[in-house]
């Protein structure tokens, strides 16, 4: 997983993740669609986490001073959504990493700022963010 620029515009950065064809040493990439809210003529996304077996990625899209965490399910519809914000409708927020859990529980970590640009590490457990309130 990662980035990857929009083909002649790289004003425009795809998150993306690259999956090996099975018995050979090459990879197919596809565009995961993470696409800033509202739209944007200049943004990127960048995926940085992924859980063991490639279904779950997370990162973040920006565009202008807004970041979007974001997770990617393989197996969801729609498969791109937008994680919650520290403080409600801020847009500043990262995703780092994720794990499934056996019993189908998805936790990501990352990070979110308050309004004040005071930054909180924070969990989201099934979607929904939870304050880890490190000092």
């Amino acid at each position: 997983m990662g980035e990857s620029t929009e083909p002649g515009n790289p004003s425009i950065g795809h998150a993306v993740r690259w999956k090996r064809n099975p018995g050979t040493n090459t990879f197919n990439i596809s565009n995961l669609n993470v696409r800033p809210e509202p739209p944007q003529n200049v943004w990127k996304a960048q995926a940085l986490g992924v859980n063991h077996d490639g279904t779950v990625i997370v990162g973040y899209v920006q565009a202008g001073k807004a970041t979007e965490a974001f997770i990617w399910r393989e197996d969801a519809t729609p498969q791109v959504q937008k994680l919650e914000d520290i403080t409600e409708g801020y847009k500043h927020s990262v995703a780092y990493d994720v794990i499934k859990k056996a019993d189908g529980t998805i936790i990501a970590v990352g990070s979110s700022a308050f309004r004040d640009g005071r930054q909180a590490a924070v969990r989201w457990n099934n979607l929904s963010i939870e304050h880890l309130n490190f000092p």
